[in-house]
């Protein structure tokens, strides 16, 4: 059985990836692609390991490094999506994020808050564990 890649390592990865402008991917990924969404749901998955790294990525120079920083707080139910920094919600850059095959643009202060009040609004059933999108169904399902 191989080790896995350190966090550290495995978080550098994604945000050279991150960094390239592109849309960004809020979809599952299949077989490792798209592999920024890949990344997203590799770093998710040690939630424990790498909340502490994707919290900094949220002060990152780039704006789509700070999204999928936001998404993989979000896919690992981390409970800092409590309170994010003001400076944080209030952030004017735009990113283009792609669901399927509907695509919108969106400040990173208004997903901040979005992710933000989905947490608030939907007591996890374990805050902190990584949810696979097969299992997790989301606030919006009964």
């Amino acid at each position: 059985m191989a080790t896995p890649e350190p966090v550290q390592e495995l978080f550098e990865r994604a945000v050279a990836v991150w960094s390239r402008p592109a849309q960004i991917r809020d979809f599952p990924s299949w077989k490792g692609h798209p592999e920024s969404r890949a990344l997203c749901e590799a770093v998710a998955e040690r939630i424990r390991e790498s909340e502490s790294l994707l919290y900094t990525g949220l002060f990152h120079d780039n704006q789509h490094v700070v999204a999928y920083c936001l998404l993989a707080l979000d896919l690992g139910t981390s409970a800092r999506l409590r309170a994010l920094p003001e400076s944080l919600q209030s952030d004017e850059r735009h990113v283009t994020i792609h669901y399927h095959s509907f695509a919108s643009q969106v400040q990173i202060g208004e997903l901040a808050r979005k992710l933000t009040k989905k947490y608030l609004s939907f007591a996890h059933p374990r805050p902190g564990v990584f949810y696979p999108v097969e299992t997790y169904a989301g606030p919006w399902t009964e």
